[in-house]
Protein backbone atom coordinates (compact mmCIF):
# COMPACT_ATOMS: atom_id res chain seq x y z
CA UNK A 1 0.00 0.00 0.00
CA UNK A 2 1.27 3.47 -0.86
CA UNK A 3 -0.36 4.76 2.32
CA UNK A 4 -3.16 7.21 2.93
CA UNK A 5 -3.12 10.99 2.70
CA UNK A 6 -3.98 12.86 5.89
CA UNK A 7 -7.48 13.74 4.70
CA UNK A 8 -8.78 14.19 8.26
CA UNK A 9 -6.37 17.11 8.71
CA UNK A 10 -8.42 20.38 8.72
CA UNK A 11 -6.01 21.87 6.16
CA UNK A 12 -6.39 18.91 3.73
CA UNK A 13 -6.70 20.03 0.12
CA UNK A 14 -7.20 17.71 -2.85
CA UNK A 15 -5.05 16.99 -4.85
CA UNK A 16 -2.30 19.04 -3.18
CA UNK A 17 -2.01 16.72 -0.17
CA UNK A 18 -1.92 13.71 -2.46
CA UNK A 19 1.14 15.16 -4.14
CA UNK A 20 2.92 16.27 -0.97
CA UNK A 21 1.92 13.48 1.46
CA UNK A 22 4.63 11.04 0.50
CA UNK A 23 4.05 7.34 0.04
CA UNK A 24 4.90 5.50 3.23
CA UNK A 25 7.51 2.96 4.21
CA UNK A 26 8.20 0.45 2.62
CA UNK A 27 6.99 2.07 -0.63
CA UNK A 28 10.47 3.44 -1.26
CA UNK A 29 11.81 -0.05 -2.06
CA UNK A 30 12.54 -0.75 -5.68
CA UNK A 31 11.23 -4.29 -6.08
CA UNK A 32 7.85 -4.26 -4.32
CA UNK A 33 4.57 -3.64 -6.11
CA UNK A 34 3.30 -0.37 -4.63
CA UNK A 35 -0.45 0.19 -4.92
CA UNK A 36 -2.32 3.47 -4.73
CA UNK A 37 -5.92 4.35 -5.40
CA UNK A 38 -8.06 5.99 -8.03
CA UNK A 39 -11.83 6.26 -7.87
CA UNK A 40 -14.89 5.60 -9.94
CA UNK A 41 -17.05 6.08 -6.83
CA UNK A 42 -18.93 9.34 -7.41
CA UNK A 43 -22.60 8.41 -6.85
CA UNK A 44 -24.12 9.11 -3.45
CA UNK A 45 -27.51 9.83 -1.89
CA UNK A 46 -27.90 13.60 -2.21
CA UNK A 47 -30.86 13.50 0.21
CA UNK A 48 -28.63 11.98 2.88
CA UNK A 49 -25.76 14.42 2.17
CA UNK A 50 -27.49 17.52 0.75
CA UNK A 51 -24.61 19.96 1.24
CA UNK A 52 -21.82 17.59 0.26
CA UNK A 53 -20.08 16.74 -3.02
CA UNK A 54 -17.52 14.12 -4.07
CA UNK A 55 -13.93 15.33 -3.71
CA UNK A 56 -12.53 13.50 -6.74
CA UNK A 57 -14.20 13.31 -10.12
CA UNK A 58 -14.76 10.04 -11.95
CA UNK A 59 -11.48 8.29 -12.80
CA UNK A 60 -9.22 10.61 -10.84
CA UNK A 61 -6.73 9.86 -8.10
CA UNK A 62 -8.48 8.75 -4.93
CA UNK A 63 -8.45 11.58 -2.37
CA UNK A 64 -6.82 9.26 0.15
CA UNK A 65 -3.93 8.02 -2.02
CA UNK A 66 -0.35 9.26 -1.61
CA UNK A 67 2.35 9.60 -4.29
CA UNK A 68 6.09 10.08 -4.63
CA UNK A 69 5.91 13.25 -6.74
CA UNK A 70 7.84 15.21 -4.11
CA UNK A 71 10.76 12.76 -4.18
CA UNK A 72 14.07 13.25 -5.92
CA UNK A 73 13.75 11.90 -9.47
CA UNK A 74 16.43 9.23 -8.87
CA UNK A 75 13.81 7.27 -6.89
CA UNK A 76 11.00 5.29 -8.55
CA UNK A 77 7.66 6.92 -9.26
CA UNK A 78 5.05 5.60 -6.87
CA UNK A 79 2.52 4.09 -6.85
CA UNK A 80 3.25 1.50 -9.57
CA UNK A 81 -0.41 0.73 -10.10
CA UNK A 82 -3.73 2.09 -8.84
CA UNK A 83 -6.94 0.24 -8.07
CA UNK A 84 -10.28 1.44 -6.69
CA UNK A 85 -9.68 3.29 -3.43
CA UNK A 86 -12.99 5.02 -2.86
CA UNK A 87 -13.82 8.69 -2.59
CA UNK A 88 -14.55 11.35 0.00
CA UNK A 89 -17.39 13.82 0.33
CA UNK A 90 -16.72 17.44 1.22
CA UNK A 91 -19.00 20.20 2.46
CA UNK A 92 -16.30 22.80 1.87
CA UNK A 93 -15.13 22.78 5.48
CA UNK A 94 -14.66 19.10 6.30
CA UNK A 95 -14.38 15.69 4.68
CA UNK A 96 -16.21 12.42 5.15
CA UNK A 97 -15.59 8.84 3.95
CA UNK A 98 -19.13 7.44 3.59
CA UNK A 99 -19.97 3.80 2.94
CA UNK A 100 -21.60 4.72 -0.37
CA UNK A 101 -18.25 5.85 -1.83
CA UNK A 102 -16.42 2.75 -0.63
CA UNK A 103 -16.44 -0.88 -1.70
CA UNK A 104 -18.16 -3.73 0.08
CA UNK A 105 -16.27 -6.61 1.69
CA UNK A 106 -16.82 -9.47 4.11
CA UNK A 107 -15.89 -9.04 7.74
CA UNK A 108 -15.30 -11.33 10.65
CA UNK A 109 -18.25 -11.75 12.98
CA UNK A 110 -17.40 -11.52 16.66
CA UNK A 111 -21.01 -12.01 17.76
CA UNK A 112 -24.13 -13.35 16.07
CA UNK A 113 -25.43 -9.77 15.76
CA UNK A 114 -22.42 -8.45 13.82
CA UNK A 115 -22.96 -7.66 10.17
CA UNK A 116 -21.28 -9.95 7.65
CA UNK A 117 -20.44 -7.11 5.27
CA UNK A 118 -18.74 -3.78 5.78
CA UNK A 119 -17.33 -0.94 3.72
CA UNK A 120 -13.69 -0.89 2.64
CA UNK A 121 -11.73 1.98 1.11
CA UNK A 122 -8.45 3.85 0.86
CA UNK A 123 -5.17 2.24 -0.19
CA UNK A 124 -5.85 -0.92 1.84
CA UNK A 125 -8.84 -1.59 -0.39
CA UNK A 126 -6.81 -0.85 -3.52
CA UNK A 127 -4.05 -3.18 -2.31
CA UNK A 128 -6.54 -5.99 -1.71
CA UNK A 129 -7.81 -5.58 -5.27
CA UNK A 130 -4.25 -5.64 -6.62
CA UNK A 131 -3.51 -8.79 -4.59
CA UNK A 132 -6.61 -10.38 -6.09
CA UNK A 133 -5.41 -9.49 -9.60
CA UNK A 134 -1.94 -10.84 -8.83
CA UNK A 135 -3.47 -14.07 -7.49
CA UNK A 136 -5.67 -14.50 -10.56
CA UNK A 137 -2.63 -14.19 -12.82
CA UNK A 138 -0.64 -16.61 -10.65
CA UNK A 139 -3.53 -19.08 -10.77
CA UNK A 140 -3.62 -18.94 -14.57
CA UNK A 141 0.18 -19.08 -14.89
CA UNK A 142 1.44 -21.08 -11.88
CA UNK A 143 4.99 -21.44 -13.23
CA UNK A 144 5.57 -17.71 -13.57
CA UNK A 145 7.95 -16.10 -11.12
CA UNK A 146 6.59 -13.41 -8.75
CA UNK A 147 8.81 -10.88 -10.54
CA UNK A 148 7.19 -11.80 -13.85
CA UNK A 149 3.70 -11.33 -12.47
CA UNK A 150 4.71 -7.99 -10.93
CA UNK A 151 5.98 -6.92 -14.35
CA UNK A 152 2.75 -8.00 -16.04
CA UNK A 153 0.66 -6.02 -13.55
CA UNK A 154 2.81 -2.88 -13.75
CA UNK A 155 3.29 -2.87 -17.52
CA UNK A 156 -0.38 -3.49 -18.24
CA UNK A 157 -1.49 -0.61 -15.99
CA UNK A 158 -2.83 2.50 -17.75
CA UNK A 159 -3.66 5.98 -16.54
CA UNK A 160 -7.36 6.81 -16.55
CA UNK A 161 -8.49 9.78 -18.65
CA UNK A 162 -9.17 11.67 -15.42
CA UNK A 163 -5.62 11.10 -14.14
CA UNK A 164 -4.13 12.11 -17.50
CA UNK A 165 -5.96 15.44 -17.30
CA UNK A 166 -5.16 15.91 -13.61
CA UNK A 167 -1.46 15.11 -13.73
CA UNK A 168 -0.34 15.67 -17.33
CA UNK A 169 2.07 18.43 -16.25
CA UNK A 170 3.99 16.29 -13.74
Amino acid sequence: SAGNAAWEDPTYSYPDYNLTDSVQDPAQCWNALIVGGFTNQVSYDIDEYPDWAPVAELGKLSPTSTTSTSWDKTWPDRPDVVMEGGNLLSDGASHLLPDCLSLLTARRRRTARDRLLTSFAETSCATALAARLWGQIKNQHPRRWPETIRGLVVHSARWTEGMKKEFSGL
